[in-house]
């Protein structure tokens, strides 16, 4: 449960990192691409190197398209940037849904991993990231303080490393 419990954190850190946080601003190009190895070095250990590799190749897939004007639209402002092909087609629909749309990007590692583990329950794992994911932007992404993006990464990051430990819970869980 430790083991657990330091994964969930540290890719709650790593997810900040990646926003460009806690010191990802630094690193040299984009901190994704140094986050993502990273996520795959916690799946390891505890999961077998092909399933460690899906998650960070999943990490990556998810983290890689540009969603700030998504997610600010949450928060009622746009960002400073033009927004790219994949926000623009976002624009239309509403901000929630657009969101949940948005972190379904985590569907293909998903299925990756639940195809690799051999247990294709790990599926409902996608929608249930999306949504818990997309609340957790509503509730806690509010364009008041400097903190805004921060909560909500590490929030997010959070939700990483749940996903991350859930297919050690369903080797020991099954339905009759």
């Amino acid at each position: 449960m430790i083991v657990f419990a330091c994964i969930i954190i540290a890719c709650a850190l790593l997810n900040r990192v990646r926003g460009g946080g806690f010191g990802g601003q630094y690193l040299p190009g984009r901190a994704l691409l140094w986050v993502a190895p990273a996520v795959a070095a916690l799946a390891w250990t505890i999961h077998s190197w092909p399933v460690a590799l899906a998650f960070g190749l999943g990490y990556l897939a998810w983290g890689l398209p540009s969603w700030g004007h998504t997610l600010a639209r949450l928060g009622g402002y746009t960002p400073g940037r033009e927004a790219s092909w994949l926000e623009r087609t976002f624009e239309g629909i509403w901000p929630r849904v657009a969101v949940s749309i948005r972190m379904m990007f985590v569907l293909p590692g998903v299925a990756a991993v639940a195809w690799l583990i051999g247990d294709w329950r790990f599926l409902a794992a996608a929608p249930a990231f999306a949504a818990a994911a997309t609340a957790v932007y509503v509730i806690l992404f509010r364009p008041i303080g400097s903190h805004d993006w921060m909560r909500a990464e590490i929030a997010t990051g959070a939700l990483w490393g749940l996903l991350l430990t859930t297919p050690a819970f369903l080797k020991n869980w099954s339905i009759p």
